[in-house]
């Protein structure tokens, strides 16, 4: 029997299986993402309002409406930004270095200085001082912050790759795995850096990808986080995969994986053999609706790198800040009482006048200024 032939209006077999398992990875991506979303919305509410804090939104709205109604002066002596460059300046001066130790009998003192010259020669390529400063001054400012390890090619015109240390300025672009328990995020499990793009940007730089029509309800709650009437969200994904292995240890002393063995060394009795899980980090550009790149990521960590500020767990809870956290009260204390002082200032007249009853006849609109001008007679 002849076998039917595959037309372009029937996708084959292998097509619609390989659809149905991207549709139940990006399922699974996008509970990941909300559960991330879930469990980080305390913390990054708390954040915005000490970044807005730190950037002089200091005054109560309900308080600062009321005093703008009424022409009340209403000042803002922002010492915030000083207290927080006080600690970013000493981690200027006193930045903490990658150190490479030789260890063990056959460690080589030479590989280990030549190791350590590589990592500066990265750090310096990449500019990661700002890296840096960037993610300690997030920690310090609203709580945490990161930055990431990322590969691109040396040159237009070559093949060859380097490794680079990446700048993240905007620490609510990343969600990371809410389970991690390491304060520098090692032992995540998965990773997003996201980003909300407009939609024409979108059809421009991904021709062809659906975009995700925006709805309000029903089938469109599924997709709430990555769309917009206007954006499309685009997230880097990083997560593992994990692969079961035989381990293997022969009697001539080699050790290494069975499937890798040499076909002489298959026939020989293993003298000791363990089953071991093997994981490999994967990476792939992701909207919420299709996997537009996807690629092995070369490491054995996500390769976004946390930095937190104070840390505190309440009944498994945990609350980041910064510094401003607690320095709010005291600072809008201060606020008021140069405003109020202030305020009396300008509230006194010019000068004190006692008069008799009457003596203002015809001259209230003048007298009712005195606190404002000051007139020569």
């Amino acid at each position: 029997m002849a076998e039917a032939a595959v037309t372009d209006r029937a996708p084959s077999a292998k097509t619609e299986k390989k659809a149905r398992n991207d549709d139940e990875f990006l399922r699974l991506v996008r509970k990941k993402f909300d559960r991330c979303i879930s469990a980080e919305a305390v913390n990054r509410k708390m954040a915005v309002e000490d970044l807005k804090f730190k950037s002089g939104d200091q005054w109560p709205d309900a308080i600062k409406a009321d005093r703008t109604t009424q022409k009340r002066p209403c000042l803002t002596v922002n010492k915030m930004k000083t207290f927080v460059h006080q600690i970013t300046n000493d981690q200027r001066q006193n930045r903490p270095a990658i150190n490479v130790s030789p260890v063990g009998d056959r460690s080589d003192p030479h590989t280990a200085k030549m190791l350590k010259g590589l990592i500066r020669q990265i750090e310096r390529q990449s500019n990661a001082d700002v890296a840096y400063d960037t993610g300690f001054d997030s920690a310090v400012s609203n709580g945490w912050g990161y930055w990431r390890v990322l590969t691109e090619y040396e040159d237009e015109d070559s093949f060859d790759q380097v490794i680079r240390i990446g700048r993240i300025r905007n620490p609510f672009r990343v969600y990371l795995d809410p389970d991690l328990q390491e304060p520098d995020g090692s032992d995540a499990q998965f990773g997003f850096i996201t980003d909300l793009i407009p939609r024409a940007e979108f059809e421009e730089t991904f021709p062809g990808k659906d975009p995700m029509q925006y709805e309000e309800g029903g089938m469109g709650d599924e997709f709430k986080n990555w769309t917009t009437q206007s954006h499309v969200r685009i997230a880097e994904y990083f997560y593992f995969e994990t692969k079961t292995r035989k381990l293997v240890h022969l009697k001539n002393g080699h050790t290494g994986w069975e499937d890798e063995l040499d076909e002489s060394l298959k026939t020989e009795e293993p003298e000791n053999t363990r089953e071991v899980q093997v994981k490999k980090i994967k990476w792939c550009k992701i909207s919420g609706k299709q996997i537009l790149e996807q690629n092995d990521w070369l490491g054995k960590w996500i390769p976004i790198v946390k930095v937190i500020g104070d840390e505190v767990d309440v009944e498994g809870k945990v609350v980041l800040a910064g510094l401003i956290r607690d320095a709010k009260d005291s600072q809008r204390m201060y606020n008021y009482w140069v405003t109020s002082e202030t305020e009396q200032v300008a509230l006194m007249p010019k000068a004190p006048y006692i008069m008799e009853e009457g003596q203002v006849e015809g001259h209230e609109q003048r007298w009712k200024q005195a606190n404002d001008k000051a007139y020569p007679y």
